[in-house]
């Protein structure tokens, strides 16, 4: 086993992922909604966390017995995006939740009404160092945006989507 020092720190964590390195990509978004415009202001976003539950088995007088449960994947995808004057981000993700609540081309419940995102991580050499699949996506929840005149800042608008699975690709 290799002693921790820099030399060992730098040669196995050197070129560690960058946090802002990222992009997510939602090639298809429901309701006519402009793929540009959701790539490039996107301002936050996250992996989403998966977790493996446990079975406990009591066994006699001893603590008992562990054994690995099924997998949990986080089923939803937290996003931010910054929004120009001319609000299409705003307008992507509303013409989106019209579809879902049957006020466009769809109706609530409606398999047509998910999107496939992709999140990429990218290296610092500009190659991708993991691709991830989140299908079955769409918007749950899009809270209020604060608006007032003591700040100078932009719009904002977070975003939480639920989806069906996660994958590498």
């Amino acid at each position: 086993m290799a002693r921790l020092d820099v030399k060992n720190l730098k040669a196995n964590v050197g070129n560690a992922q960058k946090v802002f390195l990222w992009e997510v990509i939602i090639p298809n978004p429901i309701g006519g909604g402009n793929v540009d415009a959701l790539r490039f202001r996107a301002q936050t976003a996250q992996i989403p966390g998966e977790s493996i539950g446990s079975i406990h088995i009591d066994h006699g007088n001893s603590a008992g017995v562990n054994f690995t449960g099924r997998r949990r994947i986080e089923q939803t995808f937290e996003m931010t995006f910054i929004d120009g004057e001319d609000l299409l981000v705003y307008r992507s993700i509303r013409a989106w939740m019209n579809v879902i609540h049957g006020n466009g081309a769809g109706a609530a419940g409606d398999i047509n009404s998910k999107s496939d995102l992709y999140l990429y991580l990218i290296g610092s050499n500009d190659t991708d160092t993991l691709k991830l699949r989140v299908s079955g996506a769409f918007p749950l929840n899009k809270p209020a945006v604060s608006l007032n005149y003591t700040e100078d800042g932009v719009v904002t608008f977070s975003l939480t989507f639920q989806f069906d699975d996660l994958q590498e690709v």
